[in-house]
């Protein structure tokens, strides 16, 4: 490894660009950690053009992580639009287990086609996530570079939602991009 290298190096010039090497490296995936965050699980490096370019090459987010960002803006959007929602998903169990923290969302499951929202975790083969990505969505999760990881799409009954009256103003720790 790098001690090996740094040890074989001769000179001080070679020690010191060694160094600089692994400092380059390590910083590279501490700035991705930050800037990534809560997504940081999802590293792809410039080899792969970053996640973006992963996107369509790997499965992004292997434990669903996203899920949980998804439920949280639907909760949101839930009290933006002043109505309780009722979402699935694919995984079902996270969405399932995401939504019992939100009192605003409910889980529900896909046969019932019941829902408002659809949560899918960008999974699959290409034309698979090629026809997510083309498809009408309410909300995507990405990461800071564009990659989407999960994808939130409008349910048979997400029409209730604009029958509803006008949507009251939350604030938000974030600020959610809502449909109109």
């Amino acid at each position: 490894g790098g001690t090996e290298v740094h040890s074989g190096a001769r000179t001080p010039w070679q020690r010191g660009a060694v160094i600089a090497a692994l400092a380059l490296g390590v910083g590279t995936a501490l700035v991705f950690m930050v800037r990534f965050h809560p997504n940081q699980g999802v590293y792809f490096n410039a080899l792969v053009g970053g996640p973006r370019g992963a996107q369509l090459r790997y499965d992004m987010d292997y434990w669903g992580n996203c899920m949980l960002q998804s439920v949280e803006w639907a909760a949101e959007y839930s009290r933006a639009k002043g109505i309780p929602l009722r979402m699935t998903g694919v995984p079902p169990h996270l969405i399932e287990h995401n939504a019992e923290r939100y009192p605003q969302v409910t889980y529900v499951g896909p046969s019932s086609d019941r829902h408002h929202l659809e949560v899918i975790l960008m999974r699959g083969t290409r034309p698979h996530l090629r026809d997510l990505l083309r498809r009408p969505a309410v909300h995507r999760i990405r990461t800071p570079d564009g990659a989407v990881l999960c994808t939130v799409l409008p349910g048979p009954a997400y029409g209730e939602i604009s029958q509803q009256s006008q949507p009251r103003t939350v604030t938000t720790r974030r600020s959610p991009r809502f449909p109109s």
